[in-house]
């Protein structure tokens, strides 16, 4: 098993809280390799960066997929490297 660091605004941790659930785990397409070698199983811990905290963790259920799909609030992101998870 395998630990990941998520860096987020807190906007985009409210999202995956309120309405994901932290059922899908999300990061730029920049970052496709890691997000391709997590694996089932493995845990991330969300760190909220301008609140200076760790929010949430969360742990990888399913394989890498990628979707352009709009989910979260930032601007310029898809964020479309993406694996199922839960809380």
């Amino acid at each position: 098993m395998n630990y990941w660091l998520v860096v987020t605004s807190p906007d985009n941790f409210k999202y995956d809280r309120e309405h994901l659930n932290f059922k899908l785990q999300g990061l730029p397409y920049r970052y496709r390799k890691s997000v391709q070698k997590m694996q089932i199983s493995d845990k991330v811990a969300y760190y909220i960066m301008t609140l200076q905290k760790f929010g949430a963790t969360a742990t990888i259920t399913g394989d890498y997929l990628e979707d352009h799909t709009k989910l979260w609030t930032d601007e310029d992101e898809m964020w479309p490297s993406r694996r199922p998870s839960e809380a």
